[in-house]
């Protein structure tokens, strides 16, 4: 029995480890929390990298010795250290009471200080993820007790570790897909503008600032080769303009700095540290007074390879370039040959247009340019895919401004036309918008459109021209986030409060069925207390839903077939169903072998079934369907998967499922977005918990499966529970047994 500040201190550190607003942030909490549990020296959290190595994400108490940066450096392979191995393999606490008496401690380096020593793994459905510890130099001073009480921490560190995990890893990716939105939109508009035949000062301008602005602490610029073996002054925005004036007609060669260097070599030229390069003797001087430090150069080529300029990025540090900022500037490399071809000859124009023409086609996103009367005059691929062929130039002016027809997202109200970055551009405006929808040839497409007007020579307005996204895929993980981040608040909410509430109502059933015990028999005050032990008894089953449904309730999985389950419950669900519903079952010949509950499988069965019924008050068919070991990922159908909680899907393996199927009223999607939601129901009031298709959720996800749904309204409803079978989900105890898995 747990102690009630021991209670305390681990209902706070769960509370500290959820709030915590990332994982650094969580694993300092941690040892923070397990300070207020066992008094320790230091203290690590060691997490598996992606490597399998375990590597020091967090420290306390190593200040005595080294710096915390050391420290979070340190990589420990678990076959060298046979205390990590230990504690790995077991997936078990470890104490060693007298580091100096335990001959495992001699192969563990630089910890001579240590004299006793606790380590706790962390796990997450079996898989060791990481593991911390605390150290005391003194022998003998942790015990069991310590042990014990660290280990209690461990199933919730470990949850908000992972959980920490999977956030960060999406939000990871919608950053990253905002990004390269971003800078594919910011290289649509230098494209323009070399569409539109800006003065060439102009689009070299834009193009550096573009770099900067992508590659933080940058300073750029771009010199042009004269045909007479030197390099002129193209653009510098940023650089100062003593430098500027010092490198403007630097002759092209091999000690002519990066930028001679590079375009004498035909190559990039990356040099750390201009103030020990020789190349940079005779322009050090300049450079180390504009405070420049580093300076990597790539030449600028035409069409026919050559070389008609140089791009340069310098930086006020030494400095090397990484893989992400050598493809940003062959990127911008590119684009500026294409600006000094084009300005170059009327062939050279012929040849750029061509080129331009391809990179935008290989844009992910739409580049769409209209003359003032509404007809395009030019769209790429990324464009005619999304808009469809009445884009391509040439179509009737009646057919060709679809993005006229927009809608508000979420309105279906349609999008006012003066407000449209089209129109806005044809006024002579630069806009953005990103709350557009358009009805595409594959349906509803949700955009961002950046749009901007295009000058002739005289100052008139020829062209609007437009850069737009299908950004279906960012709402999605935006929403699949936010959806995951609300089943998982409400699973911590319903589980608390049912904890609580099952230990009142052991209570209040404990002493009614005392009191109903001293009643003689006949007494007519026993069937009062009666009505308050089943009562009693009913409200617990309903915390057990609860429980299930956040994943506290202890289970007891064994080889099951789903098949044969089904079968045993044959005649009680038809009672359950009634005579107006036709029941049929379909089966494979072999085996459907799980590791489940098989109470809960049960559970989900007959939810399902109830469920099923309710959308068929006249009457219908309902269809169960097993299927044995299926291989490959189970298909999460419609965003209702999404909604299940579904995010990472399991690795392809096999897989049995379970179909229950109806021919009832159906959903909409409005309907489907909740359904997994506790109480949540569209039965009147008094006819339903809300709990049924929640519990069926949690088991489920529990158990290492997923559920699909397929819906429209008037066509009924499937609901697929996919299970890993047997021969992929493991070793029974392997599947979790308890909460917080």
């Amino acid at each position: 029995m747990i102690d009630r500040r021991i209670v305390d201190v681990l209902q706070s550190a769960v509370v500290q480890l959820l709030r915590a607003p990332g994982q650094t942030e969580m694993l300092g909490a941690l040892l923070d929390c397990v300070a207020r549990l066992v008094p320790y020296d230091s203290a690590t959290v060691m997490l598996v990298d992606d490597d399998g190595v375990f590597r020091i994400h967090a420290a306390r108490g190593y200040e005595r010795f080294t710096d915390e940066r050391s420290v979070r450096a340190i990589a420990i392979d678990q076959a060298r250290n046979p205390l990590l191995r230990t504690i790995v393999t077991e997936r078990a606490g470890l104490l060693v009471p007298d580091a100096h008496a335990d001959p495992r401690w001699e192969r563990v380096r630089g910890a001579e200080h240590v004299l006793s020593w606790i380590g706790v793994p962390l796990v997450i459905e079996g898989r060791v993820i990481g593991v911390y510890s605390v150290d005391k130099a003194e022998a003998r001073f942790f015990t069991e007790e310590h042990l014990r009480l660290v280990e209690h921490l461990a199933p919730y560190a470990a949850v908000a570790i992972e959980e920490a995990r999977v956030i960060e890893r999406l939000e990871g990716e919608i950053a990253e897909r905002r990004k390269a939105e971003r800078r594919a939109l910011g290289h649509g508009l230098v494209l323009q503008q070399i569409a539109r035949r800006e003065p060439l000062a102009h689009i070299l301008a834009s193009l550096t600032l573009l770099v900067e602005e992508e590659a933080r602490g940058a300073l750029c610029s771009i010199l042009l080769a004269d045909g007479e073996g030197r390099l002129r002054h193209g653009a510098a925005p940023s650089l100062p303009r003593s430098y500027v004036e010092a490198i403007d007609g630097i002759p092209i060669g091999p000690g002519a700095g990066s930028c001679g260097a590079a375009a004498f070599r035909g190559e990039p030229v990356v040099v750390e540290d201009i103030s020990v390069d020789p190349r940079w003797d005779d322009y050090r001087e300049a450079g180390l007074a504009a405070g420049l430090a580093a300076c990597w150069s790539t030449p600028i080529a035409d069409s026919e390879g050559r070389v008609v300029g140089t791009f340069a990025v310098y930086h006020t540090r030494p400095a090397l370039p990484d893989d992400e900022q050598l493809s940003l500037i062959e990127t911008a490399t590119q684009l500026a040959g294409i600006a000094i071809e084009q300005d170059a000859t009327q062939r050279a124009l012929r040849e750029s247009e061509s080129r331009l023409s391809q990179i935008l086609d290989a844009l992910p996103v739409g580049v769409l340019v209209i003359d003032p009367a509404g007809a395009p005059t030019f769209v790429n691929a990324a464009g005619v895919e999304m808009l469809g062929p009445v884009t391509a130039p040439g179509a009737a002016v009646e057919q060709s401004l679809p993005l006229l027809d927009v809608r508000r997202a979420g309105s279906g109200e349609p999008y006012p036309a003066h407000e449209l970055p089209l129109a806005r551009a044809l006024a002579g405006e630069k806009s953005r918008a990103d709350d557009l929808e358009l009805e595409g040839p594959d349906g509803i497409v949700p955009l961002e459109m950046l749009a901007a007007p295009v000058y002739d020579a005289s100052g008139r307005i020829a062209f609007a021209c437009a850069a737009f996204s299908d950004i279906r895929e960012r709402l999605e993980v935006e929403q699949r986030l936010a959806q995951s981040q609300k089943l998982d608040a409400l699973g911590q909410l319903a589980g608390g409060i049912a904890h609580d509430f099952n230990n009142i109502l052991t209570a209040v059933g404990g002493y009614a069925a005392l009191v109903l015990s001293t009643y003689a028999p006949g007494d007519p005050r026993a069937a009062d207390v009666g009505e308050i032990v089943r009562a009693s008894e009913r409200a617990a089953a309903l915390t057990q839903q609860l429980l299930t449904f956040s994943r506290r309730q202890v289970i007891r999985p064994a080889p099951i077939d789903v098949a044969q389950a089904v079968t045993e419950l044959e005649n009680m669900l038809r009672r359950l169903i009634g005579g107006d519903i036709e029941l049929r079952i379909r089966t494979d010949s072999g085996p459907a072998l799980v590791c489940a509950d098989a109470s809960q499988l049960s559970q989900v069965i007959v939810n399902l079934v109830l469920n099923a019924r309710d959308a068929m008050p006249g009457g219908g068919v309902l269809t169960i369907d097993v299927s044995g070991a299926a291989l490959g990922e189970p298909q999460a159908g419609t965003e209702t998967g999404a909604a299940a909680g579904n995010r990472g899907e399991p690795a392809p393996r096999r897989y049995v499922s379970l179909a229950v199927s109806d021919t009832g009223v159906g959903m909409d999607a409005e309907t489907m977005q909740h359904l997994f939601e506790p109480f949540f129901t569209t039965k009147p009031a008094g006819s339903g918990t809300g709990l049924g298709l929640a519990t069926v959720h949690g088991i489920v996800k529990q158990g290492g499966g997923c559920v699909a749904v397929r819906s429209e309204p008037g066509e009924g409803a499937t609901f697929t529970v996919y299970l890993p079978a047997l021969a992929d989900a493991g070793a029974a105890a392997d599947i979790p047994t308890a909460g917080g898995a």
